[in-house]
């Protein structure tokens, strides 16, 4: 995972945070492999199960199931909302919007890689 800021880092107020989930291609397939007939297209609030539970049911899925791109939508929306949960801590103005972006790790190109910032979340569950 790693974090993206517009306009940069040092902007004094105004921040979008993008939180990107950056998954390989082996586990998310890309747009021209879906089966969009196979894709469960039921509404959102009947799979929301946290995300433990959207973790578990990404683990449980076959690697090729059509199910897998609706499910790491569901593990995005999840941080999603502990990503804006966490917002109550911020001034008021500092940070103007905030998303999460779930891609394959090929369709990032190296500029927008470059900057963004990894979350080590070693360090940070330490501190």
């Amino acid at each position: 995972m790693r974090l993206e800021c517009e306009p940069d880092w040092d902007a004094p107020a105004g921040l979008s945070l993008t939180l990107l989930v950056l998954v390989s291609p082996k586990f998310l397939p890309s747009l021209g492999d879906i089966d969009f007939d196979a894709v469960d297209a039921g509404p959102k609030q009947m799979r929301k199960q946290g995300l433990n539970g959207a973790a578990e049911a990404l683990l449980k899925c076959e690697v090729h199931s059509p199910q897998t791109t609706s499910l790491w939508e569901e593990f995005g929306d999840e941080l999603l909302a502990l990503f804006r949960e966490g917002l109550g801590n911020a001034p008021p103005g500092y940070i103007e919007g905030v998303q999460v972006e779930v891609l394959r790790t090929d369709e990032i190109n190296f500029e927008r890689y470059r900057n963004t910032v990894d979350l080590d979340f070693d360090y940070l569950s330490n501190t």
